[in-house]
């Protein structure tokens, strides 16, 4: 079995969604991402997509630590891919480029350095994943209809000896 390398956090909710909880979720999000608290308080991030990804375990725990005390509810999955180096603590009013990990202003709507628009390469990469999911949704119900057929198949097989 493969040894998993690093870890991913999915955001799925709020214990509390209160105005009070959604103020400690903006800040909180603030605090470990670098980007502008604005960024999380009209809108609640998707779960389909990793907040926080190719975390090691170190990293990993830290930051749960810091979500559950701000009351968020996550998930934690295993990725195969090697870490991302750790580059020290995000500074408030920055960001990292999801494609080249640059750090960059978290008002920047470009990375000044490979150039990819961060709302465009976020709205993908959901597309993406969406279409991925829908596939393994289609695949989990085909081989559900095969086994169900297969079983049907066998007890009428056997009800009907040759």
């Amino acid at each position: 079995m493969a040894e998993y390398l690093s870890y991913d956090i999915h955001l799925l909710g709020l214990k509390d969604a209160s105005k009070s909880g959604r103020h400690r979720f903006a800040t909180t999000m603030e605090r470990l991402t670098g980007r502008s608290r604005d960024e999380f308080d009209d809108v609640f991030p998707s779960s389909v997509l990793p907040v926080f990804q190719a975390l090691d375990k170190e990293r990993a725990q830290k930051i749960v630590d810091s979500l559950g005390t701000a009351g968020i509810l996550i998930e934690i999955r295993p990725s195969a891919r090697a870490p991302i180096e750790d580059e020290g603590e995000v500074e408030p009013g920055t960001r990292h480029c999801p494609a080249c990990n640059a750090v960059q202003p978290a008002t920047a709507v470009e990375c000044s350095r490979c150039g990819v628009v961060f709302k465009k390469f976020e709205r993908e990469q959901l597309l993406r994943m969406q279409k991925d999911h829908t596939l393994e949704q289609a695949m989990i119900k085909a081989m559900q209809l095969r086994e169900e057929w297969t079983q049907r198949a066998n007890k009428y097989l056997e009800s009907r000896p040759l």
